[in-house]
């Protein structure tokens, strides 16, 4: 009896000890005076997939704080601060323990006091820091690109080469951060929302890495696939055929052009996208610089109106090759490429080789010309 009453006695407190063991606490600094008074969100993704968040809690800012308690589950979350319905949330990390997250309304916010928030902030400061430099260079690049003053060969070479080593950087920081959150919501979210700033060959081995139920959900299978199309359109990678019907109404393939001794230029455009339109004088320039030299541009229309595309083809004056299916994105084209936006550019020499998947309009002058030399 003595065992029995002692053990019940016990029980309170190994109850307390489990549940304090996966409490939570969020200390907010938001010193900014117009949000003094007013409430601070926490908030949640509605599922793993969507993008639409849920309230969770919220809190009233005093004296420049707000606080946040509970407890978590053994797996950890993304959680979102929300402090200005016109600002982007700020995603973070909820696991056990004294998390501290510091809201500047100008510059973001930061987060520490955690493992895996400590973990996160580090990548976050790398990722803005190599985001930067990356911005920079591209931003300089395409001055010189688009400016008066003309950009040699060998000085386009050595300015992309250099910005291409930052891109690197950038997809390998990444990278690994969704790697060591692969089997957790946190890699999840960051895949999801990082998308299209990855590297087809280096996330693709890390989605064998994801939970079971999230791996085999029909949106990221999807999204999986869309990934494995890119990687077999990526540089040096036999061309992909794909079909549809030209402005007149009859059959056109790719391989009516491709892999017979040209060099062929794919772009994907369509009448209602600004930039496809804006970006056509230069496609046009360097076509009628090299047509007749071996070269030739297969236009892929993702309109999905035929009136629409003929009207803007007449507009444009566009005298090449063009195919579609009016299916907008999903145009099995678009499945075929991996493409996630307009205006892009495929490039595929002489031999049915892919040598460039998303080429811009302005570096492809410089482009073609190293191909049409090989």
């Amino acid at each position: 009896m003595k065992t029995k009453l002692t053990l019940l006695m016990a029980l309170p407190v190994l109850l307390c000890s489990f549940v304090a063991s996966k409490e939570f606490t969020i200390t907010g600094k938001l010193e900014n005076p117009k949000y003094e008074g007013k409430k601070v969100y926490l908030r949640a993704r509605k599922s793993m997939i969507e993008a639409e968040k849920i309230i969770v809690d919220s809190a009233i800012v005093s004296k420049g704080r707000f606080i946040f308690k509970g407890i978590v589950s053994e797996v950890p979350q993304i959680r979102f601060i929300e402090y200005d319905a016109k600002a982007v949330p700020f995603p973070f990390i909820l696991e056990k323990g004294n998390i501290q997250i510091s809201v500047d309304s100008i510059h973001g916010a930061r987060v520490k006091g955690t493992p895996r928030n400590n973990v996160y902030q580090k990548y976050l400061t790398q990722n803005d820091s190599i985001s930067k430099v990356l911005w920079e260079k591209s931003r300089h690049i395409e001055s010189r690109l688009i400016g008066k003053d003309s950009l040699s060969y060998e000085e386009f070479k050595a300015l992309e080469g250099d910005q291409i080593k930052s891109v690197n950087q950038y997809w390998n920081l990444l990278t690994n951060f969704i790697r060591v959150n692969a089997k957790n919501p946190v890699g999840e979210y960051f895949f999801l929302k990082e998308l299209t700033n990855l590297s087809p060959s280096g996330i693709l081995p890390v989605t064998s890495l994801f939970r079971t139920e999230f791996k085999n959900n029909p949106k990221v299978q999807f999204l999986i696939k869309g990934l494995q199309n890119q990687e077999n359109t990526s540089e040096g990678k036999t061309f992909t055929n794909i079909s549809g019907q030209d402005i007149e109404g009859n059959p056109i393939k790719l391989s009516d052009y491709v892999g017979k001794g040209k060099v062929v230029l794919v772009d994907f455009w369509a009448s209602w996208c600004g930039p496809c339109r804006a970006s056509l004088p230069k496609v046009k320039s360097v076509y009628e610089k090299y047509k007749d030299k071996g070269f030739e541009v297969i236009g892929v229309s993702l309109d999905k109106k035929k009136e629409a595309w003929l009207k803007a083809t007449k507009e444009e004056n566009i005298t090449w090759p063009q195919l579609s299916n009016l299916k907008f994105f999903e145009d099995e084209a678009v499945t075929a490429y991996g493409i996630v936006y307009i205006p892009q550019l495929v490039l595929i020499d002489k031999n049915g080789k892919l040598h460039r998947n998303g080429l811009s309009a302005a570096r492809l002058p410089y482009i073609l010309e190293e191909v049409m030399k090989e």
